[in-house]
């Protein structure tokens, strides 16, 4: 085989794109890895200023025990020094009026559920049993065909409840419950509310860069601050990649784990693709984006909230939408996400925010980490007293780096509509061409990439195998 010839190319270095990767090497697939920044994992990325260590994005596993299937993954392909720690409880809701925790032990977080809703005992064990814990065909195609809020407004009858259900959502998939596909919501709650709390004890960029070695231990090859430039396509089959228009790859797979309009309509081109799927993709959403604020703390703070735990203020209860400026100029913050760690000195702050623009993040950023920190103060003036340092990332940050449409968080909403497009699990747009991550429409989070990343491996893999016969 040529020196610049690959039997698979993947374009970004996201978790989907490195399990992928290092299922198609361990099976002896000559593989390349092409990421555009300095080191791998996307989302899943860390940071150090000063002394303070910040996870970028992404901070905690869902899914992990050992009877999942991301932990099958992981088995498979040999991880064996993750070094997880697994939070309990993993997440915890506080509301104008009340207070629960998600706990490790599904019966704990159910009787909590029924210490708080007694009116709603049945309800609250049925919900678990028929859609969040739901294995049979006709539970999860009744999913499929509803929105989360429609499986909620069956289950229960009060309202906060929904709501409590619904912040999970909102935060963690970036769309609304009454949007949002119910399929993918309850398995988001199954991963990371009833099997979540699990963190790498060094940060998510270990947990990336692990892939990413393992992925070479395998033979594979990896070019950071790399950019895909074009994907070279002939008789409608992918033919190789270049980058930075100066190098040329010829590959007979290409794997994108990147924005998905972005490698059709810039790295491919309008010209190769039928209108009718450029008006399909033009008409998809993106999931929302966020707005992160990072708090470095001083040695030794005052640990005003539970360590490592995602607390989640719910400070309306009408909350559904992305926090928007009103007419007086001020924005209106109706929830967030709090989340310290004490023994790293950082606390992280979020909200769910629309893209706008790159000059209206360069102008509003400043007003946006004063809102929030007050906010917090108001919650509880204690929590920020020991800040020593304070900084952001924005949509626009996020769009820059990793390229998503309009910073998405999340790739493609979660929406009925857009669960498992067709065009994005094999390669029906183009030969040999396809999608990872979350941008193959296919599962939410870390344990939905992967997935997705192992899928894509297999079907490349029974075609390699098919053609060497």
């Amino acid at each position: 085989m040529k020196k610049n010839k690959f039997e698979v190319i993947i374009i970004g270095a996201g978790i989907g794109g490195l399990i992928c990767a290092n299922y198609l090497a361990k099976k002896g697939v000559k593989v390349l890895i092409v990421e555009k920044n300095p080191n791998a994992g996307g989302y899943c990325r860390s940071f150090k200023i000063r002394d303070y260590f910040f996870d970028m994005c992404v901070h905690s596993l869902g899914g992990f025990s050992k009877k999942s299937k991301i932990y099958e993954i992981f088995k498979d392909l040999n991880m064996k020094n993750l070094d997880l720690i697994r939070i309990n409880p993993s997440d915890t809701v506080i509301t104008p009026d009340l207070k629960m925790e998600f706990h490790n032990e599904l019966r704990t977080t159910i009787n909590g559920l029924i210490k708080l809703f007694p009116k709603e005992k049945k309800n609250i064990a049925l919900f678990f049993k028929n859609f969040v814990l739901a294995k049979d065909l006709r539970s999860v195609s009744r999913c499929h065909k509803k929105s989360f809020r429609q499986i909620l407004d069956e289950s229960f009858e009060d309202e906060r409840l929904k709501k409590i259900f619904s912040i999970f959502v909102i935060g963690n998939m970036g769309v609304s419950p009454f949007e949002a596909s119910a399929f993918s919501s309850c398995k988001h709650i199954d991963q990371f509310i009833i099997d979540g709390g699990y963190y790498p004890k060094k940060g998510m960029q270990v947990f990336a860069n692990i892939l990413a070695r393992k992925f070479q231990e395998y033979g594979g090859k990896v070019l950071f601050s790399k950019e895909a430039t074009k994907i070279v396509v002939k008789n409608n089959s992918v033919q190789g990649l270049e980058l930075d228009r100066k190098m040329h790859f010829d590959a007979d797979f290409i794997v994108s784990d990147a924005d998905a309009r972005s490698t059709l309509f810039n790295l491919i081109g309008k010209r190769f693709l039928k209108k009718s799927l450029i008006n399909k993709v033009n008409l998809m959403k993106e999931s929302s984006s966020l707005f992160v604020v990072y708090y470095g703390l001083k040695k030794n703070s005052l640990r005003v909230l539970q360590d490592r735990v995602n607390t989640w203020f719910i400070l309306e209860y009408d909350f559904e939408q992305t926090a928007e400026k009103n007419k007086n100029n001020n924005f209106k913050i109706k929830w967030l996400m709090i989340r310290p760690n004490y023994r790293s000195r950082n606390l992280t702050a979020f909200i769910r925010v629309d893209f706008k623009s790159h000059s209206f993040w360069l102008k509003n950023k400043k007003k946006y980490i004063e809102y929030i920190t007050k906010i917090i103060n108001n919650i509880d003036s204690r929590i920020l007293n020991d800040v020593e340092y304070v900084n952001c990332a924005t949509p626009s940050l996020f769009n820059r780096w990793t390229l998503n449409s309009k910073g998405a968080a999340y790739g493609w909403a979660s929406t009925k509509g857009q669960f498992m497009v067709p065009e994005f699990l094999r390669d029906k747009i183009v030969k040999n061409l396809f999608f990872c991550g979350h941008w193959s429409s296919f599962g939410p989070g870390v344990p939905g990439v992967s997935i997705s990343g192992e899928r894509v491996a297999k079907i490349i893999l029974d075609r390699i195998h098919k053609e060497r016969k």
